[in-house]
C-alpha cells in the first residue's frame, strides 16, 4: 500500500513537471496585408466525418481556432459562431487554448496556437496561401513532442460580417 502511494505521488510530480508553460515562438505584429480576408473565417470541411475545422484571422496578428465542429454546412457554422453559449469559451480569460499568432511572408502562411491537451502547448502549422479566399496547410510541427506531420488540409473563406467572435476579439489585447 505504501509503495502504491509513493508511485502515485511520484507520477503526479513527474506529470506536473512536464506541464511547464511554454510560449508561442512568434512575435505578434499587426497584419495589414490583403493575402487573407478578415471579415469572416476559413474552414476545411471533412465530408467523410461531416466535420470542419475553422480559423479566424485578425488584423492584430491573432488567430483563433474555432474548434472542429460537427458540421460542414456553413449556415450551421455561422449560427454556432453567433451563439453566445457556443462562443463563450473562446474569450475565457483563463484559457489560451486555441488562440495563437500568425505570420505571412509572400504566399507562405505560418501560425502557432496552443493545443488543448493535458499539457497545453503551442503547435505550429505551415502552408501556402492560394488566394485571399483559400489556403492549404501542409505541415504540423509540435516541438514539445518532437513530432512533425505532413498533411494536406485546404481551407476556404466564409464571409460573416456580423460574427460575434470577430467583434469580441477586436478588443483583445495580446502581448
Amino acid at each position: 500500500m505504501v509503495n502504491t502511494i509513493k508511485i502515485l505521488f511520484l507520477s503526479i510530480f513527474i506529470f506536473s513537471s512536464c506541464c511547464e508553460e511554454t510560449s508561442i515562438s512568434f512575435e505578434r505584429s499587426d497584419y495589414n496585408g490583403d493575402e487573407l480576408n478578415l471579415n469572416g473565417y476559413y474552414y476545411s470541411p471533412d465530408i467523410a466525418s461531416n466535420t470542419s475545422s475553422t480559423y479566424f484571422f485578425y488584423n492584430n496578428g491573432i488567430l483563433l481556432h474555432g474548434f472542429d465542429t460537427s458540421s460542414i454546412d456553413t449556415m450551421v457554422l455561422n449560427q454556432r459562431f453567433r451563439d453566445p453559449e457556443f462562443t463563450k469559451h473562446f474569450y475565457d480569460d483563463n484559457s489560451l487554448t486555441n488562440w495563437g499568432l500568425f505570420e505571412i511572408n509572400d504566399k507562405d502562411l505560418k501560425f502557432e496556437k496552443w493545443e488543448p491537451r493535458e499539457c497545453s502547448h503551442p503547435v505550429r502549422r505551415e502552408g501556402e496561401i492560394l488566394n485571399n479566399e483559400s489556403f492549404v496547410i501542409t505541415k504540423v510541427i509540435d516541438d514539445f513532442t518532437n513530432r512533425s506531420e505532413t498533411i494536406n488540409d485546404t481551407f476556404f473563406f466564409v464571409h460573416s460580417i456580423q460574427n460575434q467572435i470577430v467583434q469580441i476579439c477586436g478588443l483583445i489585447n495580446y502581448t
